[in-house]
């Protein structure tokens, strides 16, 4: 999808073997396009990527989005980013005729050209992407167990930040003291059910999937589309891992997961993580060691977005052995 995009605005990209599949062969040259379609269901990561490069084309960039917007607050965060460094965003939106009809809508999101940078230093906010993980090891700990996390901010434009609400299921309390975000176990009294659309915030699957396991929560997690397109197919990743606690049953659809199960107990044997070159399954899976045993593959695949995460988990008392 992104290659096409930029193929139509001027951007020289080949297929070295396969058409559709790296490798690629970029070629420098200059960018004359200024308007670009792009299907806005498949991933926000692609329109991101069009928008960061905007402002530095001759006459910046018309994006027209086509269907339904997934991971929208992804995008707002790129608008706001943009106009903190004096970029000129106008974001649109125009009914097709049916008005009805929402995949046959469009927005358009409009960039000017920037020459000049107003505001040269940002405070940029830690990932709640990752927080989830943290989230998920206090909902699994002791009524009291105190956690702090560094540089979050309450008023976040990350779409992830409705961790707060949604682990308020799961008995956590989450509360702000300038930028430490603090999380507290205050309930062993957890939701028996919890029916969440994740469209907007679809890397929290894993996670939230890997709570229910472990607290015997049914769950119904729907918006999950994207998925399907990511490091691995997740859906079918977590119905595979998680058919291996035995007290689950899963059911899955194109963009839908079902659990149902009862609390997670030890096993007398760990539990095999396969990370399916994913390091959300991996980083998903790793609170549950609290509750039993776990085999965790190819635990280097957590460098792509977290680096430190096993020391920090062995910061909290996690006994991690390599093998």
């Amino acid at each position: 999808v992104l290659v096409d995009a930029l193929r139509s605005i001027g951007a020289k990209i080949e297929y070295v073997n396969e058409e559709g599949y790296p490798p690629l062969q970029i070629n420098g040259g200059h960018i004359v396009g200024t308007t670009v379609k792009l299907d806005a269901s498949v991933s926000s990561q692609y329109i991101t990527a069009l928008m960061l490069i905007a402002p530095s084309l001759d006459k910046g960039l018309k994006i027209e989005l086509i269907g339904k917007l997934t991971s929208r607050p992804y995008i707002e965060m790129t608008v706001r980013h943009l106009q903190s460094i004096g970029v000129t965003v106008n974001w649109s939106k125009q009914d097709a005729d049916s008005q009805k009809d929402i995949q046959t809508s469009s927005e358009f999101i409009q960039i000017k050209p920037l020459e000049k940078i107003i505001n040269n230093s940002l405070t940029v906010e830690s990932d709640w992407s990752s927080a989830g993980y943290w989230y998920s090891w206090v909902a699994l700990q002791d009524i009291g167990y105190k956690l702090i996390l560094q540089y979050y901010f309450k008023d976040s434009v990350q779409g992830d930040s409705k961790l707060s609400e949604y682990y308020e299921a799961f008995g956590v309390q989450t509360s702000f003291d300038n930028n430490q975000l603090i999380l507290i176990k205050r309930s062993h009294k957890v939701a028996q059910r919890i029916v969440i659309n994740l469209v907007n915030e679809p890397d929290q699957a894993q996670t939230i999937f890997a709570t229910c396991l472990a607290l015997g929560v049914d769950a119904h997690l729907t918006g999950l589309h994207t998925l399907r397109i990511k490091e691995t197919d997740r859906i079918a990743a977590l119905k595979d891992v998680g058919s291996r606690f035995r007290e689950s049953v899963i059911e899955t659809t194109q963009d839908t997961i079902t659990l149902t199960c009862v609390p997670l107990v030890q096993y007398d044997d760990p539990v095999v993580i396969d990370t399916f070159d994913d390091h959300r399954m991996a980083m998903a899976f790793a609170p549950l060691a609290s509750k039993t045993s776990l085999i965790i593959k190819d635990a280097g695949v957590v460098s792509k977005s977290y680096p430190q995460f096993w020391d920090d988990l062995k910061q909290v008392n996690v006994n991690i052995t390599e093998i």
